[in-house]
């Protein structure tokens, strides 16, 4: 042990780093439980944000990105006093910027692929930005949504209290959606005012209390159409409108009192609260059904195909996690390709709420997010693809005098592993998952996650000469190898024996586990990538009986 100690802080001091221990930085995060069902099809990042609006706030509320398997690659939060303390609605733009909606300034920034705030957008004329959407155009120019507060007699209305049943104010303050699109110059070249085109009566008086404090229209998502024009989700009205982009007048109403379609559908397709107005390749609308006064109440991501010159609608993809669950606010519902659909389901009041989970279209779960109680996210994206790359810090594994260490890359002023060591090398002294969080962009950039499962071999310097002593002593031969899909594994015993098999990819993430027993056996490899991969056989009682580098062609 002595010399261990020495060679460490030798090594250490010549890297200029002490080895110290403090709270991993990730700590300050909601810590997110992930659930794999499909790991080969899973792909590129995940952008989300995940907070609670209830309090006590026990995590920091920070633009965090997930990698395929759900660990955290990069976050980045700010203090009161800063840009926000909650952003929302953190994603990437067509133009290549990250964006995101601060709450404490009420504008937008954009950030460049360092996480370096570069641009803010806010509202004009009275107006003040949303914090529903902001889509940069394929044009450059920016779509934002905001919002103003107008006066109105609402006395009339009996849509308040608790019952909806007393009158509104005479003088009430009236939240109402404002549409206004910038040019790249961000000069105003289009506005457009909801209390210009509604009745106050198109709102839904279940969402309604206060009466001097109205919040009317809710609008959350906007669209640029197929045809250049705007869609536009109003929660508060539980309809979606297209407005047209030239003169501003209603070119259709979907849901809603004022519900212009008929229906060819099962009562899902009767939305209130929803979000996310999108519409996909195929010329379908999308959409994230809250579904909170819906009957039932049964939230759903929701795919319409509309015959808009008709005027009718059928729903022809209609995703339910949980019959019994709805939403009570935020989420989104992403089409990521043809094949592959990414919901997230906003606030819900379930004890161990999913965040979002991704799926493919025939409703197969490929991997399922969760967060603690009270939190979710707004939205979340997935890109198979960044547009741009992401420096993450690379670790590799050092036999020193027969001790193993992993060095992370110089050159960063601090490093903050996951097991809480603060240093640029850490020595491996047992099995788990290592990851080393550095400074980049105001934030903390992820290296990979290293996987150790045998302490005394990590590097991998001596799996050939293991391999074959336990193969030797286990009587255990694996074969094909490469294979093509399905592995064969006998296992030479005098006596019924009963053991596990996993498969571990390159990143230390378990692919495949199955029950085996002494004798002939088998095991499907299909729908996993090509590659290398690693088999560990274990007894009943954990210990390692075989292992062994496998290769799928």
């Amino acid at each position: 042990m002595k010399k261990l100690t020495l060679i460490l802080s030798a090594f250490l001091l010549l890297s200029g780093w002490h080895l110290a221990k403090a709270q991993p930085f990730q700590d300050q995060l909601p810590p997110l439980t992930v659930e794999i069902y499909q790991p080969s099809k899973t792909e590129g990042y995940y952008f989300c944000v995940p907070y609670t609006l209830v309090p006590p706030y026990e995590y920091v509320h920070a633009l965090t990105i997930l990698d395929r398997y759900g660990n955290v690659v990069y976050y980045k939060y700010f203090n009161n006093g800063g840009v926000t303390s909650t952003p929302v609605d953190f994603k990437i733009q067509p133009n290549g910027q990250m964006s995101f909606y601060s709450t404490e300034n009420q504008k937008y920034y954009m950030m460049d692929s360092t996480f370096t705030i570069v641009d803010s957008l806010e509202a004009v004329n009275g107006a003040t930005a949303d914090p529903h959407e902001l889509q940069i155009l394929d044009n450059g120019n920016y779509l934002l949504l905001a919002y103003e507060i107008v006066t109105m007699d609402l006395s009339d209305y009996y849509y308040f209290g608790s019952n909806h049943n007393l009158p509104g104010s005479s003088e009430a303050d009236v939240i109402a959606a404002v549409i206004q699109e910038f040019d790249p110059q961000k000069n105003l070249i289009f506005e457009w005012k909801a209390a210009e085109h509604f009745d106050f009566d198109d709102v839904d008086e279940n969402w309604l209390n206060s009466p001097g404090y109205v919040d009317w229209t809710h609008a959350n998502a906007l669209e640029l159409d197929y045809d250049g024009n705007i869609l536009m989700s109003c929660r508060h009205f539980n309809q979606i409108v297209k407005i047209d982009h030239n003169d501003g007048h209603l070119i259709w109403r979907f849901g809603g009192k004022d519900n212009e379609f008929t229906y060819d559908a099962p009562p899902e397709i009767t939305f209130t609260g929803q979000h996310d107005i999108r519409r996909n390749e195929d010329g379908n609308l999308t959409l994230w059904n809250n579904a909170e006064y819906s009957t039932p109440q049964t939230a759903a991501a929701l795919e319409f195909k509309m015959d808009e010159e008709n005027k009718t609608v059928h729903i022809v993809w209609n995703y339910v996690y949980d019959g019994s669950m709805y939403s009570l606010a935020m989420g989104n519902h992403q089409q990521i390709s043809s094949h592959k659909r990414l919901v997230d389901f906003g606030f819900t009041e379930s004890e161990n709420p999913p965040m979002f989970t991704v799926v493919e279209e025939d409703y197969t779960p490929i991997m399922t997010i969760f967060a603690p109680q009270n939190y979710g996210s707004y939205r979340s994206y997935n890109y198979p693809e960044l547009p741009w790359d992401l420096p993450r810090p690379s670790l590799t594994c050092k036999n020193i005098d027969g001790d193993y260490y992993l060095v992370a890359d110089e050159g960063y002023s601090e490093y903050h592993w996951q097991n809480g060591l603060i240093a640029q090398s850490i020595p491996i002294d047992s099995p788990g998952t290592y990851q080393v969080f550095v400074p980049f962009g105001g934030g903390m950039l992820a290296s990979e996650v290293f996987n150790v499962e045998d302490p005394d071999d990590p590097c991998g310097t001596t799996t050939a000469t293991k391999e074959e002593e336990l193969s030797e002593q286990a009587g255990i031969s694996v074969y094909p190898n490469p294979t093509h899909d399905l592995l064969n594994l006998k296992w030479e015993s005098d006596e019924e024996v009963k053991a596990q098999i996993q498969i571990f990819d390159l990143t230390g993430r378990l692919v495949r586990q199955q029950e085996v027993q002494s004798g002939e056996n088998s095991m499907s490899l299909g729908h996993l990538p090509k590659g290398s991969y690693l088999l560990i056989l274990r007894n009943e009682e954990g210990r390692v009986l075989y292992r062994k580098r496998i290769m799928l062609m």
